[in-house]
């Protein structure tokens, strides 16, 4: 699934972005594997009170505003995250 770790020393704009206590850094290019291994993980490891966030912006451009998307962890589905692959300036909930 590509490297997962809490960010103890996230970029500098990402207060711009996010206010939640709780930050991890998901690295790894947005392959068909990288995605199948993702919905695997939201699907079976989140649950829907923790209030999961996935953001992708560029670090130093936090100007831009995040796209808006919401989707239940039932719905979600791999073209849902494959669409999410040529989205720069994203917010996506999952509840």
């Amino acid at each position: 699934m590509g490297n997962i770790f809490e960010w103890g020393n996230p970029p500098y704009d990402l207060k711009d972005y996010n206010e939640k206590p709780y930050v991890f850094c998901n690295e790894g290019s947005w392959s068909s594997v990288f995605l199948n291994d993702l919905l695997h993980y939201l699907k079976l490891s989140i649950k829907k009170e923790q209030e999961v966030e996935l953001i992708r912006f560029w670090v130093g451009e936090s100007d831009w505003k995040l796209k808006k998307l919401r989707f239940t962890l039932e719905e979600i589905e791999y073209y849902h995250l494959e669409n999410i692959t040529n989205q720069h300036y994203i917010r996506v909930s999952f509840d």
